[in-house]
């Protein structure tokens, strides 16, 4: 039997799984097929996460903007390298089809560089969802 990863939660610079809950299957509306399941938190759970990110975001603030972009503009890359598989899991996994998914990924790509260079920029501003061409604020 091919046993299907349960995919867990990064929590203090590491992948957990939920203790307390079961895990939630995630069903291909594609074929009905299993494609893995997400860990689910308990309250207690996510609230020590939550709480450990708020403890590491006091160093955080005090990463250097353009190390911050540096890390935006490395996820993009392996967005971009890794665009077959991630469309093709967002068309087993959410129905799109195979040229929207494309699509997606590579505007994710794109909104992590541009993410990166306006913040490379900005001194108090805010930047709303809708001003990165295909973003809305909803």
């Amino acid at each position: 039997m091919n046993k299907q990863p349960v995919y867990g939660n990064l929590v203090n610079g590491e992948w957990v799984t939920a203790k307390e809950n079961d895990p939630i299957p995630v069903i291909s509306p594609v074929d009905g097929s299993l494609l893995g399941s997400i860990s689910s938190m308990s309250q207690t759970e996510f609230d020590q996460a939550a709480q450990a990110a708020k403890k590491s975001q006091k160093s955080w603030e005090r990463y250097p903007v353009y190390k911050k972009a540096e890390i935006l503009y490395r996820a993009a890359d392996i967005l971009e390298s890794r665009v077959e598989a991630l469309s093709d899991c967002l068309v087993m996994e959410i129905a799109k089809d195979k040229k929207s998914a494309v699509s997606e990924v590579k505007r994710s790509a794109d909104l992590l560089r541009y993410t990166a260079d306006v913040g490379k920029s900005l001194h108090g501003e805010a930047i709303f969802g809708d001003s990165f061409p295909g973003g809305s604020r909803s």
